[in-house]
C-alpha cells in the first residue's frame, strides 16, 4: 500500500472514531444527567439507609464526567469526512503542481497558450 492509501485508510478509521466518541458522549451526558436527578431525588426523598447510593452515586459522576471530557475532545476535533478527502486532494495537488515533470509539462502549455493568444491578438 502506498501513502495515499494509508491516508484513505486513516480517514475512514479516523471517522469512525470520531462517530464513536460522539456516541460515547451523548451517552455520558445522558447518565449523567439521570445521576443528578437520582441523586436529587435521594437527597429530598431518600431515608439514611440510601445514602449510600448518593456516595455512590458521586463516584459515578466524577467517571462519566472524565468520560464526556475524554469523548468530547476526539468528536470535537476529528474533521468530517468530507473534509479530510478534502485535505488529501489538497496535498495531492501541491505534489502533482510542484513535480518537475509537471512544472515542465505547464511551461510547455503556457507557452503554447501565449503563442496562439499572439495569433488570435493579430
Amino acid at each position: 500500500m502506498n501513502k495515499l492509501s494509508w491516508f484513505l485508510y486513516s480517514v475512514d478509521l479516523l471517522y469512525s472514531i470520531g462517530q464513536v466518541c460522539v456516541v460515547m458522549f451523548s451517552l455520558s451526558m445522558l447518565f449523567l444527567f439521570f445521576s443528578l436527578f437520582s441523586e436529587l431525588f435521594l437527597t429530598l426523598f431518600g431515608d439514611e439507609e440510601e445514602k449510600v447510593a448518593i456516595v455512590f452515586i458521586k463516584r459515578v459522576r466524577k467517571i462519566l464526567l472524565i468520560s464526556c471530557f475524554v469523548c468530547f475532545l476526539p468528536a470535537l476535533l476529528i474533521p468530517d469526512k468530507k473534509t479530510m478527502y478534502l485535505i488529501l486532494a489538497s496535498e495531492v495537488g501541491q505534489k502533482a503542481y510542484e513535480s518537475p515533470e509537471n512544472k515542465e509539462l505547464l511551461d510547455n502549455m503556457r507557452s503554447v497558450i501565449t503563442r496562439e493568444l499572439k495569433k488570435l491578438g493579430e
